[in-house]
C-alpha cells in the first residue's frame, strides 16, 4: 500500500514540476502592439462634434442643460 502511494506521488510530481515547456516568461506573455495615443482634437472632438453639439450648442436646444462649445 505505501509503494502505490509513494509511486503516485512521484506521479503527481513529475506532472506537476516537468509538464511546462516553457523556457522564458517571453513565452508565457501575448506580445501586443503599443497603444496608441488618444486626443482630443484627433479622437474625441469628431464624436462630440458628430453626436452631442447639435443639442448643446449655444444657446443650447431640445431641453440641453449647457452648451459644450
Amino acid at each position: 500500500m505505501k509503494k502505490k502511494i509513494l509511486f503516485f506521488m512521484q506521479l503527481a510530481f513529475i506532472f506537476t514540476f516537468v509538464s511546462c515547456s516553457n523556457d522564458s516568461e517571453d513565452d508565457l506573455i501575448e506580445q501586443s502592439p503599443a497603444p496608441q495615443l488618444v486626443t482630443y482634437n484627433d479622437n474625441i472632438k469628431t464624436i462630440i462634434d458628430n453626436n452631442c453639439v447639435s443639442c448643446h450648442s449655444n444657446p443650447p436646444v431640445n431641453g440641453a442643460p449647457n452648451a459644450l462649445n
